[in-house]
């Protein structure tokens, strides 16, 4: 069989990230991994990596602010376009007449709508529940995490139609 190490290559690499005899709090081991996660392009290990941050407790720096921010924009950003993409798809097999075609754009469309309303609900849940109420007197903190709430009630409105959208659109306004 294989030597332990070659059996389990993340075994070892996990050990010397999780250990503390080198001077890391559990909150610079989680901004860490938020790093090599960002690195590798896994945006949404990011953001949870960033979420769990934030459940540790203290209030985040500037550069743990934009990490925070940009974990959660860039896991958001290629479900936006393919959602654009999906709905231009779904408008011209229908105008085709090809509604079956029509009807596969439209339920990847409804697969990326459920990813993105996932991921704004996450982070709109982060900054409503701890960040915002957190922030002590860190006036820039507060204009950062509403800024924040505002684009992603925004988000939420993209793909929604009528009174639900009015409402998105509202809390977005709130925010700002």
């Amino acid at each position: 069989g294989l030597p332990s190490a070659q059996a389990h290559p993340f075994r070892r690499c996990r050990r010397a990230h999780t250990g503390r005899r080198h001077g890391m709090t559990p909150q610079d081991e989680v901004v860490l991994m938020a790093r090599i996660a960002e690195g590798a392009e896994r945006y949404e290990d990011m953001a949870d990596y960033m979420k769990e941050r934030v459940a540790l407790g203290g209030a985040l720096s500037r550069e743990e602010r934009d990490m925070f921010s940009a974990a959660f924009k860039h896991a958001m950003s290629s479900r936006r376009n393919a959602t654009r993409i999906a709905k231009a798809i779904c408008i011209a097999k229908e105008q085709e007449g090809n509604k079956e075609q029509a009807d596969l754009a439209t339920n990847y469309r409804s697969k990326m709508e459920a990813q993105l309303r996932e991921i704004c609900e996450k982070a709109l849940n982060t900054l409503e529940q701890t960040l915002i109420p957190g922030v002590g007197g860190d006036a820039e903190a507060k204009v950062f995490y509403l800024k924040m709430r505002g684009d992603y009630y925004r988000y939420l409105s993209e793909n929604l139609e009528g009174d639900a959208r009015a409402e998105q659109a509202t809390k977005a306004a709130e925010a700002y």
